[in-house]
């Protein structure tokens, strides 16, 4: 017994100072916690950081040359049902052009490509399902700002030939686009002199390059020191009004981009606000402004949930809210001039 005891404290010792070593070493990084405010860059570049696999956070997706990131092709999980085609869509089925189908692109972040729902249970399917002359390309890519969601428009329109664009945010992408770093390297469009939106931080490094130019720029040992001088000369802009202008004017630049690019191929395109539980009031007012002093088609879909008058869940869409958004555009699309002459004949 004497031995068995002796031996358990020279274990607990062992541990003690395993940890005790990993506890320095943790610390001599880039410490414990993440205080940083995440409208800036600071908290989703220490997030990085802090990952041993610097390519944690690509699990699910491949790196792309000017998005940031794409989902990757033949993804097959099993709780909940979740794949993708050869192409990194969300579901099943292989892409095939279908010229006698009214094409829609839905274009979006995670609330679009259904995270943490079933294929089935991804909104743009629910409205696939809604009418068989429908074809519903769901483009959406979780952690996408509307920077991400603009340049995915503009690459694969050509490509998809939509009738109908379905350019869907949730109150929150707005924020991401003055993002340059959330979870990984992402574009950065900024403003010119002449309101002109001119892209930034790309192309787009593999982890190993991300990881070395982030250790060039913050050192390894005490980056949180010089993640403070990041976050310091952030903060200031929460406060003095900088953030918040640039917030509005370079999202209405995108969306109004956004909405030259569709139109430009004789496409319809929809602005339609995806509404969470958390949404702030102010970013959403934000959002309407944007689409109403561009002359934007909009729909918000936040009466539709109001009119249901049931509880809808915290997180991303499940069924329930995949219905109540599919239903809601459904009825918008009945309005739309491609839609009217598509089904005159």
């Amino acid at each position: 017994m004497r031995r068995s005891h002796k031996a358990l404290l020279v274990l607990a010792g062992i541990s003690a100072f395993i940890f005790s070593g990993a506890a320095v070493w943790q610390e001599l990084t880039v410490g414990f916690g993440n205080p940083y405010n995440p409208c800036g860059d600071a908290a989703w570049i220490l997030m990085f950081l802090k990952q041993w696999q610097p390519s944690g956070s690509l699990t699910f997706h491949d790196v792309h040359p000017t998005r940031g990131w794409t989902p990757k092709a033949h993804v097959a999980e099993t709780n909940p049902p979740c794949h993708t085609n050869g192409r990194g869509l969300r579901g099943t089925s292989e892409y095939v052009f279908q010229p006698d189908k009214y094409v829609i692109l839905a274009v979006g972040d995670s609330f679009t490509f259904g995270a943490e729902a079933a294929d089935q249970d991804a909104w743009p399917c629910v409205l696939e399902s809604l009418d068989s002359r429908f074809q519903v390309i769901n483009l959406g890519v979780s952690g996408y700002g509307l920077d991400q969601m603009y340049i995915t428009l503009r690459e694969t329109m050509g490509e998809y030939k939509p009738a109908l664009v379905l350019f869907a945010p949730i109150a929150e992408d707005l924020h991401r686009s003055l993002l340059s770093f959330r979870g990984y390297r992402k574009p950065r469009f900024v403003l010119d002199g002449e309101k002109r939106l001119q892209l930034t931080n790309v192309p787009i490094g593999e982890p190993g390059e991300t990881l070395a130019g982030l250790r060039e720029r913050f050192g390894r040992f005490f980056v949180r020191r010089r993640l403070d001088e990041l976050e310091k000369g952030f903060l200031p802009t929460l406060n003095n009004g900088k953030y918040d202008q640039e917030l509005k004017d370079l999202n209405s630049k995108i969306v109004l981009e956004a909405d030259h690019c569709t139109r430009a191929t004789g496409a319809d395109f929809l602005l339609v606000h995806l509404a969470t539980v958390g949404d702030a009031s102010q970013t959403v007012a934000v959002l309407d402004d944007i689409a109403q002093s561009n002359g934007i088609d909009y729909l918000s879909t936040r009466a539709a949930f109001e009119k249901a008058n049931r509880p809808w869940s915290y997180a991303h869409y499940q069924r329930y809210e995949a219905v109540i958004v599919a239903k809601a555009v459904f009825d918008r699309i009945g309005t739309v001039p491609s839609w009217k002459a598509f089904a005159r004949h």
